[in-house]
């Protein structure tokens, strides 16, 4: 079983969506604050279908499944103007081709962290 955990000091709208295909269904994780000036901030989290260490090969398995889900999330994430996503997207680009990271997005590492590895995969 997989899951996301959020936690807040904050008062939060709590709700999550379900993304994947086949038999490889996941969650998107939301949590839903309004700040101080009526601005809604959301922070998303998922765990993406890992490739799995038992496969004669491993790091192939289920690229298609964890493209689909990082599309459906950024899809269903697309419409909030306030966003941070983050959790365990087990990507390496190499397999399952750049992030598709919509235009209006940064990403975090690549901004902190300049020519670093830092999407997670198994290994």
């Amino acid at each position: 079983s997989y899951f996301c955990m959020q936690l807040s000091k904050v008062p939060a709208n709590f709700h999550r969506k379900r993304i994947g295909i086949s038999n490889k269904i996941r969650e998107l994780c939301l949590a839903e604050v309004d700040d101080d000036q009526g601005r809604k901030l959301v922070f998303a989290a998922s765990h993406l279908v890992s490739p799995g260490s038992h496969s004669a090969h491993p790091v192939q398995k289920y690229s298609r499944e964890r493209v689909a889900q990082a599309e459906q999330a950024l899809d269903l994430l697309k419409n909030y103007s306030n966003v941070v996503f983050g959790g365990d997207m087990n990507w390496d680009e190499k397999v399952d081709g750049s992030f598709p990271l919509p235009p209006g997005w940064v990403d975090a590492w690549k901004e902190l962290r300049p020519g670093e590895d830092g999407w997670t995969f198994d290994t």
